[in-house]
C-alpha cells in the first residue's frame, strides 16, 4: 500500500551518542534516518546531551547511520535499525558508540625490540604547533587520543636512559573517519660505551 499509519498519540524515539569507554554524551554527530516504507531520510544532529529526538514516527521500519561523527572520534560506519508497530510501541536500537580517535607510539631498542620507558615524546600539529608532550610508560608506549583529522609529527625530546638521542621526525594522518595511519615505532640505538680496559 505505501501509506503510512499516522497515530492519534504522538511517537517519539530518542537516539543517543555517547563515548564508548566514559558514556559522556557526544553533540555534534550528524545521523541519518531513513524511513524504509518511502525511502525518505532525514538528517539530524545529536545535541549537547548527545541526542536526537525524533517525533510524530509513522508506522514502519526505520534504519539509521552515522555519517559525520563528532571531532576526536572514529567514524561508526554500522547501519543500525528500528521499528515502530502498529500499537505505537517502538523497539530497536537506540544508541551509537563511538570510540576516540587514538594513536599509540611505540619506543623500541634498534636491536632487540624491546619497548623502553622514559622517552619523552611531543606531538606537533601540521603547522608545526607543539601540541603536548608525554613519556613513555613501562610497557614503552605513549598513547595520544581524541584527535582530530589532520597531519601530525611526533619526534623525541629527551631519550630512555642509556640511549641515544633520536633526530628522526615522524609522521602520521587523522583521517576524516577518524582513522589513523602512518608511523607508530620509533628506534633508539644504545649509546656506545668506550670498551673498558683500553685506559689506564
Amino acid at each position: 500500500h505505501g501509506d503510512s499509519l499516522l497515530f492519534n498519540w504522538p511517537v517519539e524515539w530518542t537516539i543517543r551518542k555517547m563515548d564508548t569507554f566514559s558514556s559522556e554524551p557526544l553533540a555534534g554527530a550528524t545521523i541519518r534516518i531513513k524511513a524504509m516504507s518511502n525511502g525518505e531520510t532525514i538528517e539530524e544532529v545529536t545535541d549537547g546531551e548527545g541526542r536526537i529526538h525524533l517525533q510524530h514516527l509513522p508506522e514502519g521500519v526505520y534504519t539509521f547511520q552515522e555519517i559525520c561523527q563528532p571531532d576526536g572520534y572514529q567514524l561508526d560506519p554500522r547501519l543500525y535499525q528500528f521499528e515502530v508497530y502498529a500499537d505505537g510501541s517502538v523497539k530497536g536500537v537506540n544508541e551509537i558508540r563511538n570510540e576516540p580517535s587514538a594513536w599509540r607510539i611505540w619506543k623500541q631498542d634498534r636491536q632487540t625490540g624491546k619497548g623502553l620507558q622514559g622517552a619523552k615524546i611531543a606531538l606537533y600539529d601540521s603547522c608545526g604547533v607543539q601540541l603536548l608532550t608525554a613519556e613513555t610508560n613501562e610497557e614503552g608506549y605513549v598513547d595520544f587520543s581524541h584527535l582530530t583529522p589532520g597531519r601530525y609529527y611526533f619526534c623525541e625530546m629527551v631519550a630512555p636512559p642509556d640511549y641515544q638521542l633520536s633526530d628522526v621526525t615522524y609522521q602520521f594522518e587523522v583521517l576524516k573517519d577518524g582513522r589513523i595511519q602512518g608511523d607508530s615505532i620509533a628506534f633508539n640505538d644504545k649509546i656506545i660505551n668506550p670498551k673498558t680496559g683500553d685506559s689506564h
